[in-house]
């Protein structure tokens, strides 16, 4: 597509999923670890920067967990809609924080930064929807099949 942040589309279901049907302590970590080594082994600009891109992704979902609310579906949905925001915003911040670091894709000015920033928000926000829709459709089911 060649829209910065895209990618969260694909990955960010995943975790999600991991994250919320284990109980593992650290399970965000572990996972965010486990996709960065495939994303660094499956090469790119900088494996480097994208195992810590999933890395630190995984780490801070898994401090955001915690706070999931299991009751009211309105914040089950917001919730999920944050983390998407969250999780692209992380990666980008990661891709920022490695800046200095000599890659040929970095531009030579910051014009881009708003427009990357934007699309980072945009499909983040477009992730959360779908996974917050998805969990919102699996808790109507569990609460509609109690009755």
């Amino acid at each position: 597509m060649r829209l910065p942040g895209h990618s969260v589309i694909f990955w960010f279901l995943p975790l999600a999923l991991g994250l919320a049907f284990s109980a593992v302590r650290g399970r965000g970590a572990v996972m965010g670890i486990a996709a960065g080594l495939v994303a660094a082994g499956l090469g790119g600009r900088n494996p480097v920067t994208r195992f810590a891109e999933y890395a630190v992704v995984g780490a801070a979902l898994d401090r955001i967990i915690f706070l999931r609310p299991s009751k009211n579906l309105a914040a089950i949905f917001f919730f999920w809609f944050g983390c998407g925001l969250a999780a692209n915003l992380a990666r980008l911040s990661v891709k920022y924080a490695t800046f200095f670091v000599p890659r040929p894709h970095v531009p030579s000015n910051l014009s881009g930064v708003p427009w990357q920033i934007m699309n980072y928000s945009l499909w983040g926000l477009a992730a959360g929807l779908v996974v917050g829709l998805g969990f919102l459709a699996v808790e109507f089911q569990k609460r509609r099949s109690k009755r």
